[in-house]
């Protein structure tokens, strides 16, 4: 039971047990309930609901919960690298942090089930997001801008550092969230003189191979146009990968009038998709979007909801709440049945389950030709992940436990570090030895390498549980 505060027997707060940072917890009592029709085939039914679940975290966030977060970027004038630091990255890595926050209050999971996802999210976004855009982009060659991935893989490697230091004493503090919010507030201040920074970096090491274009990021100027239109640039097509601008209005002049009216019957998610191919992701999605259509206003601009993007944003967050609740608890009960070690799951099913929003928007831009943005949103939302997906948690969460700070074993910190690193250098080093540029065998190579973690992660942590931390 919990410890008693001034000797009153009323008054008990809960004494968490010790958390193994990236192990299966050495308390199991989480477990011990498991049924019989659960063991019996029953773990199914889990897996298939947390990918329904998947599916419908990725709609909200793509197409309810981002266009709110534009809004309040368009509202406060923000820059577009602010924005794109802030507001945008909190749209698409959404999902880690709230299953981050939610492994820590689910009563049927660990805390290592949101550090393993966030952990894993890092892995899935530089090899399988940076690897499948480098295949899918529909290009030979993309080409870079070295500045941006300078100063993204600097702010990555900080981040890392910070979590080594932060779990190296076996404990985390909940001043130690607190500093990791504040490091993240850095690099927003950093982004708010982006620009500078870059012009800076062009007179040290040279300009970009080419030009600095595909993705260079301007700061926004009031008055030559909203941030809403820039952002949206980037995104010409919707989710479900139909170009947003209707060939017919283009044939007939490109009257504006028409092809908005086109853009929204595409756009629109009730309406039959055009190859008998997208039928079943459409039929699967239909009960998400009737769903979020009914409940979260659409304040994209020029609805007659524009004005409630607050709104949208609330309900939008206890949308993503409830669904990234239930995706920890079904995780965690798959673990349970199966016995995987909660790392396992978070490493592999949560952390790519959650990135899925990065890897369509990154796909999305470079396919259009900007490959500095589709990188550096992989990229940057690690940083993301880690300082404000683990920090703000813990600084929410420890000050309302006992003794304002949490227990974890680190029998896998200094590996999973140096497996961080690892792949940020591989991924530094393939792109330099190639010119400043992806290329699809790359990608091939990277996803090669993806496949050769999750080999790690099942054979070694948890069947042969090389780290023997039971």
């Amino acid at each position: 039971m919990g410890d008693q505060i001034g000797g009153s027997a009323d008054v008990v707060l809960p004494s968490l047990p010790r958390r193994a940072l990236l192990s299966e917890d050495s308390d199991d009592d989480h477990c011990s309930d498991v049924k019989d029709w659960e063991k019996n085939g029953g773990f199914i039914l889990f897996f298939l609901g947390a990918l329904y679940l998947f599916l419908g975290i990725a709609i909200i966030c793509d197409d309810f919960f981002t266009p709110s977060l534009e809004q309040i970027s368009e509202k406060l004038n923000l820059s577009e690298d602010v924005a794109g630091a802030t507001f945008m990255a909190a749209g698409s890595s959404a999902p880690e942090l709230f299953s981050a926050t939610m492994s820590l209050v689910s009563p049927d999971a660990n805390s290592e089930l949101g550090v393993g996802t966030i952990v894993g999210s890092a892995v899935f976004n530089i090899l399988m997001i940076i690897g499948g855009t480098a295949i899918f982009c529909g290009k030979d060659r993309l080409d870079l801008d070295w500045r941006p991935i300078a100063r993204d893989a600097f702010f990555y490697s900080a981040s890392i550092i910070g979590v080594y230091f932060i779990f190296e004493d076996g404990e985390i503090q909940y001043w130690e969230g607190i500093i990791s919010v504040l490091l993240y507030l850095g690099y927003v201040l950093f982004m708010c003189f982006n620009q500078q920074a870059m012009e800076l970096m062009e007179k040290i090491g040279g300009p970009s191979k080419h030009g600095g274009g595909g993705g260079e990021v301007e700061f926004n100027d009031p008055a030559s146009g909203d941030l809403e239109s820039k952002l949206t640039s980037a995104a010409a097509t919707n989710g479900s990968g139909r170009n947003s601008v209707h060939p017919e209005a283009e044939k007939n002049g490109g009257d504006e009038t028409e092809a908005a009216d086109a853009a929204e019957e595409d756009s629109d998610p009730f309406s039959l998709p055009d190859k008998g191919i997208d039928y079943p992701l459409w039929l699967l999605s239909l009960p998400w979007y009737f769903a979020f259509t009914y409940t979260v206003p659409d304040c994209k601009p020029g609805s007659k909801w524009e004005a409630w993007y607050m709104t949208a944003f609330t309900t939008s967050i206890l949308w993503i709440s409830g669904i990234s609740y239930l995706m920890v608890e079904w995780c965690a009960r798959i673990g349970c049945i199966l016995d995987i070690p909660d790392v396992v799951m978070g490493v592999t099913v949560l952390a790519a389950g959650t990135s899925i929003p990065d890897g369509l928007s990154s796909i999305v831009v470079a396919k259009q030709g900007q490959g500095d943005m589709a990188v550096a949103n992989a990229v940057g939302s690690n940083v993301f992940d880690i300082w404000l997906g683990l920090g703000l948690p813990w600084a929410l969460y420890l000050p309302f436990v006992t003794g304002m700070k949490e227990k974890v074993e680190t029998g896998q910190l200094s590996p999973s570090i140096l497996i961080l690193f690892g792949i940020l250098m591989v991924y530094l080093a393939s792109i330099a030895v190639n010119g400043m540029a992806l290329t699809p065998n790359i990608g091939k190579a990277f996803i090669f390498l993806y496949f050769i973690y999750i080999i790690y992660q099942v054979v070694f942590v948890w069947l042969l549980d090389i780290f023997d931390t039971d």
